[in-house]
């Protein structure tokens, strides 16, 4: 008589034939009476299987005899292969898709305060984050965020001066000024007024029998 070859089995006398396996379970070895049942992080998809497939990072498989590995949802994730469940994100992280094999941080300026987020909220204005933060902390007096809300900057700009895009201040140039704390840009003088220095917060009526058209 032939064994019955991997892959197959026969548990009974007086057969002309080996069965094969059934999906979610093998048999690795001729002769087999029976076929094992794929554990849990296993799984095989075909009749006949020799062996059984460990589930892909990303995805997982609970209960043994798998057919197919389900994947992660949004909000967890599993590191590695044969994962028997995913774990759910931590405050500060989050998985945005099905199928994750990491959680990732949120970007400065977001946050994440509960387990198994899908995606990190944005810091509410005047206030800053770093990466994987699960807050965010307010600016303090006299300070304010930069353009990406990740660390609060120094002392705002004074009346006659305006913020940069690289958050600097730098002085109104003459001929124009600036009023405000914090402002974007200085105004030029209107006509009939005149600026002759920088870092101005006002300009200055001409004289009579003098005169500024522009």
């Amino acid at each position: 008589c032939s064994m019955c070859a991997p892959g197959s089995f026969n548990p009974s006398t007086n057969q002309t034939s080996c069965a094969a396996c059934s999906p979610g379970s093998f048999s690795a070895k001729n002769g087999s009476l029976s076929c094992d049942s794929c554990k849990p992080g296993h799984f095989a998809g075909n009749n006949g299987s020799t062996e059984c497939a460990a589930c892909s990072a990303g995805s997982f498989a609970d209960k043994s005899a798998s057919v197919i590995c389900d994947l992660c949802a949004a909000g967890s994730a599993s590191s590695g292969a044969g994962s028997v469940n995913c774990t759910l994100c931590s405050p500060g992280h989050f998985a945005g898709k099905n199928g994750s094999s990491s959680c990732a941080d949120c970007a400065g300026g977001t946050f994440a305060n509960t387990t198994g987020s899908v995606a990190c909220a944005a810091c509410s204005s005047g206030s800053v984050s770093k990466s994987g933060s699960v807050n965010c902390t307010e600016c303090g007096s006299g300070t304010h965020p930069d353009s990406h809300q990740v660390q609060c900057l120094g002392d705002s700009c004074f009346p006659g001066e305006y913020r940069t895009v690289n958050d600097t201040c730098v002085a109104c140039p003459a001929g124009t000024f600036s009023p405000d704390v914090n402002a974007t840009s200085c105004s030029s003088c209107a006509a009939g007024t005149f600026n002759p220095s920088t870092n101005q917060t006002s300009c200055s009526s001409c004289s009579a029998g003098s005169f500024n058209a522009k």
